[in-house]
C-alpha cells in the first residue's frame, strides 16, 4: 500500500528547537499548519536539543523499565520512575511552544502534558497494533526519539481507519527526531515490531485540553 513520505520542514535548521533551558521557534507557521493538516502529523528533524537529550541521557541511567501489556493492542516497556520523562515534559510545556502547537494543529488551549518514556525491545518482544488513543483530554500525541543505538523496524504509521489508506509513516531514525500527530478517531496508529538492533527507545505522550 503507497503511503505518503515523512513530512519534515526546515531539515537544516529546525522548525522549532526544544533546548535544556529555551525553546526557539523557526520558519512558516503556515507551512507546518498546511502540512499537518494534509497527513495529520508533522515531523521535525532534531528538533530536540544535543544539551536536553544529554540531560535527558543523564536521568535515563536511573530509569527502571517494567512490562506494560496494553490490552487488545500490544506490549512495551515504560521507565517506572519518570524522571526523564518528567524533564521532558516541563521542557515541552514552555508556552511558547504551546502556542504554536496550538496554532499548527487547531487543538485548542493546552498547558499540561501526559507522557512517559517507552521503549520497544527487538525480536518481536514488544510492538502496539492498530488502535486509536481515547483519552477524553487529548489533544494532539508527540513522540520524541531518544535511543542512540540503531534498528530496523519499528515504524510508526498512521493510516485511516475505514479504508486503510496510509495517511504518515515514520521510522526513528535519528535521536531528537519529533513527530506530532493528530489525535481523530477516524484514524488509527500503531508502532511496527523492531526487527533487530537496539532498543527503540522514545518519550511519547499527550498534549492535554485545558478544563
Amino acid at each position: 500500500m503507497r503511503h505518503k513520505p515523512p513530512v519534515s520542514l526546515h531539515d537544516k535548521a529546525p522548525l522549532f528547537l526544544i533546548g535544556r533551558s529555551e525553546t526557539a521557534i523557526n520558519g512558516s507557521l503556515d507551512d507546518a499548519r498546511a502540512q499537518f493538516s494534509r497527513c495529520g502529523a508533522l515531523l521535525v528533524r532534531s528538533g530536540v536539543s544535543d544539551d536536553l537529550l544529554e540531560a535527558v541521557d543523564v536521568l535515563g541511567r536511573r530509569s527502571v523499565f517494567v512490562d506494560q501489556p496494553v490490552p487488545d493492542i500490544g506490549h512495551r516497556r515504560v521507565d517506572s520512575r519518570e524522571l526523564a520523562a518528567t524533564a521532558m515534559k516541563i521542557a515541552i510545556c514552555r508556552p511558547d511552544f504551546l502556542r504554536w502547537v496550538e496554532g499548527v494543529t487547531g487543538c485548542g488551549p493546552v498547558s499540561r502534558m501526559a507522557g512517559w518514556v517507552a521503549e520497544t525491545r527487538p525480536g518481536g518482544l514488544d510492538q502496539l497494533g492498530w488502535h486509536r488513543d481515547t483519552g477524553a483530554d487529548y489533544a494532539v500525541a508527540m513522540t520524541v526519539h531518544l535511543g542512540a543505538e540503531p534498528y530496523d523496524g519499528g515504524a510508526f504509521e498512521l493510516r485511516e481507519a475505514d479504508t486503510g489508506t496510509m495517511r504518515f509513516r515514520h521510522e526513528h531514525a535519528q535521536r531528537g527526531d519529533v513527530v506530532l500527530f493528530t489525535i481523530d478517531q477516524a484514524l488509527e496508529h500503531r508502532v511496527a515490531p523492531v526487527i533487530s538492533g537496539g532498543d527503540r527507545r522514545v518519550f511519547t505522550g499527550w498534549l492535554l485540553k485545558d478544563g
